[in-house]
């Protein structure tokens, strides 16, 4: 429906512009679901395209029954890079609204691409939503959205537009499954490699890849899944997204004794809403072996007998010649003051440089990482997950963490700390540098890296223990 500014009462022409709002969902969807929402714009061919219109989206920033896949401000910056043939449009933000989508107010730009299977002036927006269980009833509303071309008396809305969100019929299954978001998918997993040796590692990778929500997939609960088939310990490794609709998981197996190992496949259960009567699909990955070796043990060492014999003498007395008190005292004295007054002459050294002199004393957790890295530094061959562990749990410790963190989220926490911007830009790209390293087939680390992480702890800490120094000061 459009009509004039001027005259509201009169009827539209033919020649008047169209907005349409639909979703690809039709009028019912099931709760955790993902649906494309889209807006039409549409000019006849007698009315020219203008360069720019205005657009009221009633329900921007305002989540009921439904959240963006996208956060408000996230999507906003993607459609605000125009394109060929594009449509600007504009949306302004008052306060109140800013505030909730985190954005300062005022009005944002957007384009709208040519909608692909239109040969006229049309151009279709685009939001993938995920449905969630409406405050009251079971209907999710979106209200109409205005469009008003600047400098014209043209001014259209489209028709509301409600979907009815139906609650997950329950799993009628008896086999130990996950249950996905309702959707289409695939499953995959992997082994690497599949012949190693007691005591090595080996990622075993879980994929997940369909047009459902997959952000809503617990790893915790995946994890449980899949331990309660194994009979080998399993360890989180993190995860990955190959591209919007494909998620990995990576997890690390430990195999105990030499054996040919059969790593079970995982029961996945998906309800499919796009059939005409949708149920729930069985989703199978394959089966996996690992071959386990016995260990690679280096020969001992072999007595050499043909070692010279030391002759034995008798010992006549064990007391030494310095034990009188007339040689002994000068010699304690001197052994007692000679540190305090080495420590002084190199303090008065550093005082008349400029530099006060601090001993640095370091935290438990920057203590037990550097032996463990001096270690490392000492063994023939730099073990790349080994030293991606250890500073996973020196993060952990030295920030009161629960869990482990990605590269970008040890930056968010270590900026929120109130660190030195090139420490903590070198810092998150050395660990993403051992993420890479200790997930790679080779897990071949150069010791280069490991020096210059042995560096970065120690200036990490003292960044650290400064900051906590400041903060007791600050206190109340």
């Amino acid at each position: 429906a459009c009509n004039r500014a001027q005259h509201p009462r009169e009827r539209c022409s033919a020649s008047r512009p169209v907005v349409r709002l639909s979703t690809d969902a039709g009028n019912q969807a099931y709760r955790g679901q993902l649906i494309h929402l889209y807006l039409d714009i549409h000019f006849p061919e007698d009315v020219p395209a203008p360069a720019l219109v205005d657009l009221d989206i009633p329900w921007l920033g305002r989540e009921f029954g439904f959240r963006w896949r996208l956060p408000a401000e996230q999507w906003l910056c993607a459609l605000s890079l125009p394109a060929n043939n594009s449509l600007a449009c504009r949306i302004f933000l008052p306060r109140s609204l800013a505030d909730i989508v985190g954005l300062l107010p005022g009005p944002y730009i957007i384009y709208a691409p040519p909608a692909p299977d239109s040969t006229v002036k049309t151009w279709k927006l685009t939001w993938q939503l995920i449905l969630d269980k409406p405050l009251f009833g079971n209907q999710v509303t979106f209200a109409p959205v205005s469009l008003k071309v600047p400098g014209t008396s043209l001014h259209c809305r489209s028709a509301p537009i409600s979907v009815t969100v139906l609650d997950t019929p329950p799993v009628l299954s008896l086999r130990t499954a996950f249950v996905l978001p309702p959707g289409k998918y695939t499953v995959w997993s992997s082994c690497h490699p599949t012949v190693t040796f007691v005591g090595q590692p080996v990622r075993f990778q879980v994929c997940i890849s369909g047009s459902g929500a997959l952000e809503d997939i617990d790893a915790d609960q995946l994890y449980r899944t899949i331990a309660r088939e194994l009979a080998n310990p399993l360890l989180y490794g993190g995860e990955t997204w190959l591209d919007p609709q494909t998620r990995c998981f990576r997890w690390q197996l430990d195999f105990k004794a030499a054996a040919s190992w059969a790593v079970p496949p995982t029961q996945f259960l998906a309800l499919n809403p796009h059939l005409e009567r949708p149920n729930y699909q069985e989703l199978t990955t394959a089966q996996l072996l690992v071959r386990v070796l016995p260990a690679l043990t280096m020969p001992a060492i072999e007595s050499n007998f043909g070692m010279p014999q030391l002759s034995l003498r008798k010992v006549a007395s064990l007391n030494s010649s310095l034990d009188t008190f007339a040689i002994s005292w000068p010699i304690n004295l001197i052994s007692w003051l000679l540190p305090p007054a080495v420590w002084c002459a190199f303090a008065l050294v550093r005082w008349h440089l400029g530099r006060l002199l601090v001993w640095h004393r370091y935290d438990a957790p920057t203590r037990q990482m550097l032996n463990a890295l001096k270690q490392q530094r000492r063994s023939q061959q730099l073990n790349a997950y080994v030293v991606w562990r250890l500073c996973q749990d020196y993060l952990r410790h030295r920030l009161n963490l629960s869990s482990a963190l990605s590269a970008q989220q040890v930056a968010s926490a270590l900026q929120a700390v109130g660190l030195e911007a090139s420490t903590l830009s070198r810092f998150v790209e050395l660990l993403s540098i051992l993420e890479q390293a200790a997930f790679a087939p080779d897990g071949n680390l150069r010791a280069t890296h490991l020096e210059e992480l042995r560096r970065l702890i120690i200036s990490l800490d003292r960044q650290l223990a400064a900051t906590d120094v400041r903060t007791k000061r600050l206190a109340p």
